[in-house]
C-alpha cells in the first residue's frame, strides 16, 4: 500500500466457507481520508488538533514573554 495522506482505503475480506444456499460471507468496507505512513511525523501533522494545539503551545508562551519583556522595558522607559 502506498503512503500518503487523505486516501481512500477500500477492505474487502470474503469468507471461504459456503452458506447452504451457496453464497459466502463478504465484508466490503470504503473507508475516506485516511493516512498511510509509517513516519512519526506524517501521523503528528495528519492529526490536526494535535498538530495546531501544539504550535499554540510553543507560540503562546512565546508572544506572552516578548510582550512582557517589551511592555517591561517601556515601563522602565517611562520612570526615567
Amino acid at each position: 500500500m502506498p503512503e500518503g495522506l487523505d486516501m481512500q482505503v477500500q477492505i474487502i475480506c470474503t469468507d471461504c466457507a459456503v452458506q447452504p444456499d451457496g453464497s459466502t460471507n463478504e465484508y466490503n468496507e470504503l473507508f475516506q481520508e485516511i493516512t498511510v505512513s509509517p513516519s512519526k511525523w506524517i501521523i503528528f501533522y495528519a492529526n490536526k488538533p494535535l498538530f495546531y494545539g501544539a504550535v499554540a503551545a510553543v507560540c503562546v508562551p512565546v508572544a506572552g514573554g516578548t510582550a512582557w519583556i517589551l511592555f517591561r522595558r517601556k515601563k522602565k522607559a517611562l520612570k526615567k
